[in-house]
């Protein structure tokens, strides 16, 4: 895993690749976890912190929508932009890639809580802020899939946090 953890990661962190590279790197590392997510536990810590990043920084509130037209309609008549519209887009604040990074730690999470006694996301992991930040997407984000993602990783962070208690017992 480490010939293709740290490469996709480093395309997910990269504000300048085109969105739909970075959301598919993330789907990538997302399917090594499906495959194998023993192999992603040495990394889990950076990977969720950076993905709670991703969704701090990311995140649209739905107050937000169409205040700001796009810069080449000031009129703001146009559609608004999609990956399919404009595959080659660096815009960072478009849903797939917060949906990406949801799925991502959803799976982690889910992953990280059958594993809770040998994983190191459960000994270094700020869930506080994860779930904080997870609860405020849920609450605020434009896109409807999106919000529904963060709540489903709110209860998947809720289950690891009840296998971390039982471990502990």
């Amino acid at each position: 895993m480490d010939i293709l953890v740290p490469p996709l990661f480093n395309i997910v962190r990269s504000p300048h690749v085109p969105m739909t590279l970075r959301t598919s790197s993330l789907s990538l590392l997302a399917e090594c976890g499906n495959t194998n997510i023993l192999s992603l536990l040495p990394y889990s810590n950076d990977l969720s912190e950076a993905m709670v990043d991703l969704l701090q920084t990311e995140s649209v509130p739905a107050a937000n929508r169409g205040r700001t037209p796009p810069e080449d309609d000031p009129k703001g008549e146009s559609q608004p932009t999609t990956t399919d519209s404009q595959p080659m887009s660096i815009n960072s604040k478009l849903p797939p890639l917060r949906r990406a990074a949801l799925h991502f730690l959803s799976l982690l999470f889910r992953a990280t809580a059958a594993h809770a006694h040998d994983s190191p996301l459960t000994q270094s992991f700020s869930m506080k802020r994860a779930k904080v930040t997870l609860a405020y997407v849920a609450s605020t984000d434009e896109d409807m899939v999106v919000r529904v993602m963060a709540q489903e990783a709110v209860e998947e962070l809720k289950q690891l946090g009840e296998s971390i208690l039982m471990m502990r017992m």
